[in-house]
């Protein structure tokens, strides 16, 4: 089983996920997304808490997260006014993380964290680095179980910048990103889904770009090699 973790992003991601996972591998997903949600107001959402009782319930052999969105804003901590970007900031955010990649690896779970992508709409542009820099650090103490996924490559045209446009081959310039300047369109969607799925060793989606794809006769896959196709995702992304 697949636990997805993020927040509106994750909402839009998550259906092509689903639909992919189980067409490709017979795997069954938990979608656990919920809008306006992220690890900077726990007292909101609590996300630690909510990945912690999701393994008490049922176990899990992959968790994908995608959050960020909701983060880049100034905490208040028992009273105290804490800057985005602080020192103290980001002690309190990577604590937050890290609870959520422990939990993972405690279940011997692999998981991986799509990064943040650049933001277009004002408040929020030039923000996501600091995230992604945490998002990455936790991720590589436990490299067996945790990986992080860069998503600036694939949605942007010069690898770093806001992109809401993007050239993409025998289609053209195709609209990735809407007009709000943080959520994603359909096209948009699949490329991060192809993304994703491409740390299984699979991309999806006809039309988009694969970054790996694995030659596999799902024709002549039966039920009985769920757990052979389990265990060939597990090494996958632990590679």
């Amino acid at each position: 089983r697949v636990l997805l973790v993020g927040d509106s992003l994750m909402q839009g991601l998550a259906p092509h996920l689903m639909t992919s996972l189980k067409r490709k591998y017979k795997v069954e997903t938990m979608d656990l997304s919920k809008h306006s949600t992220g690890l900077t107001y726990p007292a909101f959402f609590d996300w630690p808490a909510t990945v912690e009782d999701a393994f008490e319930l049922e176990p899990y052999s992959v968790v994908i997260v995608f959050l960020g969105a909701n983060d880049p804003w100034d905490m208040t901590i028992h009273g105290q006014y804490i800057r985005f970007g602080s020192e103290r900031w980001r002690e309190v955010y990577r604590e937050r993380v890290a609870r959520i990649i422990n939990t993972a690896s405690q279940h011997r779970a692999r998981l991986i964290w799509l990064g943040a992508p650049p933001m277009g709409r004002e408040d929020l542009v030039g923000k996501a680095p600091t995230l992604n820099a945490i998002y990455a650090e936790e991720a590589n103490k436990v490299p067996l179980f945790a990986r992080f996924v860069a998503t600036d490559p694939t949605l942007t045209a010069d690898g770093s910048s806001f992109t809401k446009f993007l050239e993409l081959p025998e289609r053209g310039s195709v609209m990735v990103r809407t007009d709000d300047g943080v959520h994603f369109t359909t096209q948009g969607h699949r490329l991060l889904a192809s993304l994703a799925l491409s740390q299984f060793g699979a991309a999806t989606t006809a039309g988009v770009p694969a970054t790996t794809v694995v030659a596999t006769d799902t024709a002549t896959r039966t039920a009985n090699d769920t757990t052979t196709t389990q265990s060939n995702m597990d090494n996958k992304i632990t590679q």
